[in-house]
């Protein structure tokens, strides 16, 4: 191996580890959020952390996407790792970008709508980050996920039922919280909070959302979580 691709060897691992680490502190910290009732806020850093896992893996093979959850991305990442790709759900992937779009809302699209729903993004938050973390392996060093898995790391573990035994249909026992957004134009948009019984798993994370606006007063129907 020539001195210069040992440095660049050692550039794109050293690339790698730092968005590795800044995925996983983002990872803990939508936990934190999603599980604190600051849905809008969890679900944008759940969107960074998977946004940087994606960027972790694709820098060992000299890649350096820009943006955030891109169809670029997501490209580069089924062409690169198969196998890994079709263990994640793409509508959720496509859910973290809209939702990772709250953040510009001046620059949101009429139209443009999403429905949080609590335990359901945790849940699906937890798989998809769990098994990308799971794939990840550095010779002779640990790295944090598994240094917070040994430690018992409640960030990690708390109500983290993909890691404890799998069976997300637990919360399904739980009273659940969900947010629907929909923009209507510049500055005009409908925001509605409401409590369900239970967990509902079935459909896409792209559903659209039931509210409306008619005669300058807001009506909402309100789907199921």
């Amino acid at each position: 191996m020539t001195d210069n691709t040992l440095n660049e060897h050692m550039k794109r691992h050293a690339r790698s580890i730092e968005f590795y680490k800044l995925a996983f502190g983002d990872y803990l910290a939508a936990r934190t959020l999603l599980l604190n009732d600051l849905l809008e806020q969890g679900i944008g850093l759940a969107a960074t952390a998977v946004e940087k896992i994606f960027k972790s893996i694709l820098a060992i093979r000299g890649e350096n996407p820009n943006g955030h959850i891109t169809k670029a991305l997501l490209k580069s990442i089924k062409n690169y790792k198969p196998d890994l790709y079709k263990q994640l759900r793409e509508d959720f992937l496509e859910f973290l970008a809209k939702a990772y779009d709250l953040r510009y809302l001046d620059n949101l699209k009429q139209g443009h709508s999403l429905v949080i729903n609590k335990y359901r993004c945790l849940a699906e938050t937890d798989k998809t980050m769990c098994i990308i973390l799971s794939g990840i392996y550095l010779n002779h060093t640990k790295l944090p996920f598994e240094e917070a898995k040994e430690s018992h790391n409640q960030l990690l573990l708390r109500e983290n039922y993909y890691l404890k035994d799998g069976n997300t249909l637990r919360y399904q026992e739980k009273i659940n919280l969900v947010h629907e957004i929909k923009v209507f134009g510049d500055y005009d948009s409908i925001f509605a909070s409401y409590e369900t019984h239970g967990v509902s798993n079935s459909g896409s994370f792209l559903k659209p959302v039931n509210l409306v606006k008619t005669s300058n007063q807001i009506h909402g129907k309100l789907s199921l979580g």
